[in-house]
């Protein structure tokens, strides 16, 4: 998927080109996705430097490896016998999941998801809801702490943050 993004941002005439064809006979489409699909390709422009695009490409890897490595350690302790076909799986279904439009912080959709790929691999349900509520309570907390860490360093506290966003809110609101 991210190739085909390269692709894009390198070739976006390829791009509207295609989107052109298969809109012709919606017009209302065309007219409607013609401008979304112009700003989608102008964001994807900074990943048409070969460069670029490998350090991208780099990051993305580690931070999904780094996802499925915390997915893996701790469904070890739910799953003894857990492989990494699982947490592999696991982690596909679970950014799927949370895709999915959901209430804030995924609550309901992410813990559905985890179950139902745990059940695939011979998982109780009861086993996968306990850890997907052991993962989301990991990953919020570590969010959490990483986040206070951060605006600390910046002298910032939440109410800072949220009072600038609603002086923001209100200027744009008057002006």
């Amino acid at each position: 998927g991210f190739v085909v993004l390269f692709i894009g941002a390198r070739r976006p005439d390829w791009i509207t080109g295609i989107f052109e064809r298969l809109t012709t006979p919606v017009p209302k489409l065309a007219d409607f996705g013609r401008d979304k699909l112009g700003q989608m390709l102008e964001g994807l422009s900074s990943l048409s430097r070969v460069p670029r695009f490998l350090w991208v490409l780099f990051w993305m890897a580690l931070a999904w490896a780094s996802n499925a490595l915390c997915y893996y350690t701790l469904l070890l302790a739910f799953v003894p016998d857990a492989g990494l076909l699982m947490t592999a799986f696991l982690v596909g279904a679970a950014a799927m999941g949370v895709a999915l439009p959901s209430s804030p912080g995924y609550v309901g959709v992410f813990h559905g998801t985890v179950v139902a790929a745990l059940e695939i691999f011979g998982v109780p349900a009861s086993t996968g809801l306990a850890y997907a509520i052991v993962a989301h309570l990991t990953y919020v907390s570590i969010s959490a702490i990483l986040g206070a860490f951060a605006l600390g360093r910046d002298g910032l506290s939440v109410f800072d943050v949220f009072r600038r966003l609603l002086t923001r809110r209100t200027q744009t609101a008057e002006g």
